[in-house]
């Protein structure tokens, strides 16, 4: 009995140039996967993302990599990025700070975690792929936000710090956990602070150098 394979590739023709696609076959079921971009799965095994693949046998070596590493056919997929982050900054209900909490008291204060919830809903949510996995989600999606923020001009460099860290601290906590295998925010440049230097800072500034603080501190 002839062996059954455990995908198909194939190309797709898009703006840029041809692309290699991949359909794997569910084992049990024998359902047949919707086309999953070869290059996006390389991502995601950290086998990096700048150029593209071009010949077929690469293409199989991903593919099966992603197989191997429990990328393809796994209840993680269904998992909704937004909505992970989300429960990470719930003060309430998150499992990440009430951990924390209990390891070091009070190193996450309810303040805090809403500010994160709010930088997350505000400026990262509405400039996501509707319905994003957090498996789907990619380097290129999180340099989008970054650079509309910069571009929009409304926020200072330091906001914009807070606005990496309301992703990026939940997307660790996803790699520790063993759900992703790469974080895609790894490989955002790093945001310089260019607020000009200045005297003595108002209450509302020491309030955000504060915050700051924490940051860097949960950060370390």
């Amino acid at each position: 009995m002839p062996k059954r394979s455990k995908f198909y590739l194939y190309q797709r023709k898009l703006k840029n140039g041809n692309y290699w696609y991949v359909n794997f076959i569910d084992p049990i079921s024998g359902e047949i996967s919707t086309g999953k971009s070869i290059d996006v799965l390389k991502e995601k095994l950290g086998m990096g993302y700048v150029e593209s693949i071009k010949r077929r046998d690469e293409a199989a070596i991903i593919a099966n990599k992603a197989l191997e590493s429990g990328l393809v056919f796994s209840n993680k997929e269904c998992l909704s990025f937004v909505d992970y982050c989300r429960d990470f900054w719930d003060w309430d209900n998150s499992a990440y700070i009430k951990m924390r909490n209990y390891i070091k008291p009070n190193s996450i204060g309810l303040e805090y975690s809403n500010n994160m919830l709010i930088n997350f809903n505000r400026h990262v949510a509405p400039n996501l792929p509707k319905g994003i996995k957090l498996q789907d989600l990619t380097t290129k999606h999180l340099d989008n936000i970054v650079k509309r923020l910069f571009a929009e001009n409304k926020l200072s460099s330091g906001t914009i710090q807070m606005v990496v860290i309301s992703f990026n601290q939940p997307l660790k906590e996803a790699i520790r956990q063993g759900i992703i295998l790469v974080n895609p925010a790894d490989r955002l440049m790093k945001i310089t602070r260019t607020e000009e230097a200045r005297g003595l800072l108002s209450y509302t500034e020491c309030k955000e150098f504060s915050k700051m603080a924490k940051v860097l501190y949960l950060e370390g």
